[in-house]
């Protein structure tokens, strides 16, 4: 039964979301614009969150309609990339450029968007040079890491339920922390992929038991169902968490997986 339910967790956590294809998108959307634009993007490029694949296509927007009514050009090149941490978009025109780059509405709507997320945009250009614009926006794991280092409690996507968003908001009123399930598999791929600073080791390595009870953390079950995956009282398994929370350091339950991750646990 014990372990039935260690895989229902795992399996719970390795749900892939439904990825947004910002390329296939891209390509809709500028289908019929009056302008040859080349669309570099050899593979495509799956984002996690909603809102990040939205700010990336609005931000596309933004670009093809400036480079249309100001650029003076006649080609537009837009260069998209999946990378282990988000999204790079770079786009460039063959316009007639400008000595400076001149923030108007458009450029600092984009910056709003893109800082919102926790990423970057760099506009270049020169006289006769056309403009280059780089954007990054990092992927939903990158987002949910950074903010849980920053002290977040609780992390939910837009596609969360009703249901899930109520358990997510008592859980954290109640002290602890909650991270959506589906994000697990994320956070452990980008942190495997992307170099950190290294986390110093637990003082005393974790137990199997405390293993077990870690990785059903992860796929966040509560206490009360811990004990009932794992057969035991609920007070073991609150003192099983706290031993967790101890040897990793860690200050609540979100954390402690994600020190888990650092430490190889997952």
């Amino acid at each position: 039964m014990a372990a039935k339910k260690q895989a229902e967790a795992m399996a719970k956590t390795k749900r892939a979301l439904r990825d947004v294809d910002v390329a296939d998108a891209l390509r809709q959307m500028i289908r019929d614009v009056p302008r040859a634009i080349e669309l570099d993007c050899p593979e495509p490029v799956s984002v996690g969150d909603p809102e990040a694949a939205h700010v990336v296509l609005r931000c596309a927007q933004e670009i093809v309609t400036n480079s249309i009514k100001h650029s003076g050009g006649t080609q537009l090149r837009i260069a998209l990339r999946s990378l282990a941490t988000g999204v790079e978009m770079i786009a460039s025109d063959d316009g007639h450029g400008a000595s400076a780059v001149r923030e108007g509405n458009g450029l600092r709507g984009m910056r709003e968007r893109v800082a919102a997320l926790g990423g970057s945009i760099a506009v270049e250009t020169a006289e006769r040079s056309g403009f280059c614009v780089r954007l990054f926006v990092p992927g939903a794991a990158e987002i949910v890491i950074s903010s849980i280092r920053a002290g977040a409690k609780g992390y939910l996507l837009k596609d969360a339920g009703l249901d899930e968003l109520i358990r997510a908001i008592e859980t954290v009123a109640a002290g602890g922390s909650w991270l959506q399930p589906a994000m697990t598999p994320r956070i452990v791929e980008s942190l495997r992929v992307t170099p950190r600073p290294i986390t110093a080791m637990p003082l005393e390595p974790l137990t199997e038991r405390e293993i077990e009870v870690l990785r059903l953390m992860a796929g966040a079950y509560n206490n009360r169902e811990i004990a009932a995956a794992l057969g035991c009282a609920e007070g073991t398994v609150k003192n099983h968490v706290a031993s967790i929370l101890a040897k990793l350091g860690a200050r609540d339950r979100m954390l402690a997986v994600l020190r888990a991750v650092d430490a190889g646990y997952f």
